[in-house]
């Protein structure tokens, strides 16, 4: 009896050990390996926010100081007033505790010498952001920021899928008189980074930035990187004018079609036609040949059949 319920707790034992997740802060940022990216888009809400893409990738490597450093690289595209691009780039790593860091802030001089850069090695996503309740403050030197977690457990929905127990970091700024000057929401993915962001004061600032697509590769924890079902998503924009883009999961690796048609059911165009490995995707289509008014777009995958609707504006 006595080597029976030995051997249970054995077993038990075992089973926790394989199964548990050890969970770091950098679990929940953009890993980094080269090739990562993610797409949003957002939402215009206040009146000096305008419509604008974001994309978030690991473009290569760097060696500052003798040590190696990500580039994280974070362009956006904003469209309030034309077409305008501004990029930034970020050194980041992990420290032993598996902390993201970030390295180099600027280059000093306008020099393009990486190791001419100002090291600082600051504390961006440190492991206390897996405990509800942690604050940390920084001060500048015209206002203070304040991250407070608010959640370890928030289920989030957008284009590129649902995400569970997901890290909710509120981030402040407060001025000299104690007034609340900037507030937002960021929410992180285990395995992913983040998936939304949402802005709330001030009111003309105010906008919300949705995770559409993603791309998460060579990352052994990366959970979610191998879509668990089949997703067609709603595309983005619509209405459309010209051109849209669509995104859609392949759960298991097959061929795959995705297909327009009208009204009537006349197939108008074919964006999709061919075998597709599991994994995340996104297709570009272009209406610029259809006339005004409502088409879908179905994809088919081996007995997989999703139907979405779109709308042509001109």
């Amino acid at each position: 009896m006595k080597s029976a319920i030995m051997f249970l707790f054995v077993c038990i034992l075992f089973f926790v050990s394989e199964n548990a997740v050890a969970q770091t802060a950098s679990d929940y940022y953009i890993p980094l390996a080269i090739g990562n990216q993610l797409n949003f888009h957002s939402t215009q809400i206040g009146s000096d926010w305008g419509a604008r893409s974001t994309t978030y990738s690991i473009d290569g490597t760097d060696l500052i100081n003798g040590k190696l450093y990500f580039k994280e690289k974070r362009t956006e595209i904003m469209y309030s007033s034309g077409v305008n691009s501004v990029s930034r780039v970020f050194w980041l790593k992990k420290d032993s505790l598996g902390n993201v860091v970030m390295g180099a802030m600027n280059v000093s001089n306008g020099s393009t010498n990486i190791d001419s850069a100002t090291v600082v090695n600051h504390n961006m996503f440190p492991n206390e952001f897996l405990t509800q309740g942690y604050c940390r403050t920084f001060n500048y030197d015209e206002y203070t920021q304040k991250d407070s977690v608010v959640s370890v457990t928030e289920n989030v929905s957008v284009a590129a899928g649902n995400f569970t127990n997901c890290l909710e970091i509120a981030e402040f700024h407060i001025n000299s008189t104690g007034n609340i000057i900037y507030l937002e929401y960021n929410y992180y993915a285990y395995g992913i980074g983040l998936v939304k962001n949402v802005g709330i004061i001030p009111d003309t600032l105010a906008h919300t930035n949705e995770l559409i697509n993603y791309t998460i590769t060579g990352v052994q924890n990366a959970v979610n990187s191998i879509p668990s079902r089949f997703m067609l998503y709603q595309n983005y924009p619509n209405p459309l004018n010209p051109a849209t883009t669509i995104n859609y999961t392949v759960a298991n690796a097959g061929f795959v079609t995705i297909k327009v048609y009208d009204i009537l059911g006349k197939e108008v165009a074919t964006l999709v036609n061919e075998y597709k490995p599991v994994g995340n995707y996104s297709v570009r289509f272009n209406a610029n040949k259809l006339v005004s008014g409502a088409y879908f777009y179905r994809m088919n995958a081996g007995n997989i059949v999703a139907t979405k609707k779109l709308i042509v504006l001109k």
